[in-house]
């Protein structure tokens, strides 16, 4: 009985010892906010069964590559600006990211692939087509959205359209750009997710100047539509995490981080400010089942 009893007690030291399985997905959240929640919610439905998740907020110290080495997780998904700063230090993990604004994907290490905040340009031609605008101005920084603007300007000539842009480095030198625009005969403005060319201390200069050249402004949140907003085509979160699910599963059948490419939201819900596209005199009828409201 004696040696029954130590062969017990071996079995379960042995067994305490062992390490816990490593979750399959490390979910990496930058801090409490409803929007990711809601990110976090999606994925864990739809393809984090076997996931933890880790808000980075709640941590005075948040060091990831310890917690990577420690965990071994297959797969980290970064939700949020800080937590893709974080996340994008690993050297050997597969990291997908999401809700990330300035990637500079020309720089992204070989290990690091996403969804980006950028609804498809192709998406936004249909519209500046439908509303025959057909010279549109956009302000950007290259490093932040300069990619996204070439694939931009590859599908505004498909369409078309003749998107003239300007480069800027901080939001204060908005303003200007959105002045030197006065002598391109641009017939619309559009906003892109950009903390460089739209931040809080520069986004009344692009409805001021729309209104004293008498243009619409495309933008990318619904938010901007009481700001004066004629149309915005805004990315569901149910298609940013189907897109983040189809990286992740393929990551999971095997596929390397090096033969994926980041994308775009691959089609937008349109919300129109009918009041504003009445006084610019704009057909908006037909543009609702274009561009069908996706749910939540």
């Amino acid at each position: 009985m004696r040696i029954l009893h130590l062969a017990i007690t071996c079995c379960l030291v042995a067994l305490t010892a062992l390490p816990a399985a490593a979750a399959d997905l490390l979910i990496v959240q930058s801090q409490r906010r409803d929007v990711y929640d809601l990110a976090v919610r999606l994925v864990q439905n739809i393809c984090g069964s076997n996931s933890e998740t880790m808000v980075q907020g709640d941590y005075a110290e948040f060091d990831l590559g310890r917690i990577v080495r420690e965990e071994q997780p297959r797969m980290v998904l970064a939700i949020g600006e800080q937590a893709f700063k974080e996340a994008r230090k690993l050297h050997r993990t597969p990291v997908v990211y999401s809700h990330t604004l300035n990637v500079n994907e020309e720089s992204l290490p070989d290990n690091v692939v996403g969804v980006s905040m950028h609804v498809a340009p192709a998406n936004y031609m249909k519209l500046f087509k439908k509303l025959q605008l057909t010279r549109i101005g956009v302000v950007f920084d290259p490093k932040n959205s300069g990619a996204y603007l070439q694939r931009a300007k590859e599908a505004a000539t498909a369409s078309g359209i003749e998107l003239v842009s300007l480069k800027v480095t901080s939001p204060r030198e908005v303003p200007a750009a959105l002045s030197r625009l006065k002598s391109h005969d641009i017939k619309g403005i559009w906003m892109i997710p950009d903390s460089s060319a739209v931040a809080n201390e520069s986004l009344d200069s692009y409805f001021l100047f729309a209104q004293q050249q008498n243009i619409p402004v495309i933008s990318f949140a619904k938010g901007y539509l009481a700001k004066g907003a004629v149309a915005v085509l805004e990315g569901s979160r149910q298609v940013i995490t189907a897109q983040s699910c189809a990286i992740l599963n393929r990551l999971r059948s095997g596929a390397s981080t090096s033969n994926l490419e980041s994308v775009d939201i691959r089609k937008g819900s349109l919300h129109i400010n009918e009041s504003i596209a009445k006084k610019l005199q704009l057909q908006i009828s037909g543009l609702e089942r274009m561009f069908p409201v996706a749910e939540e």
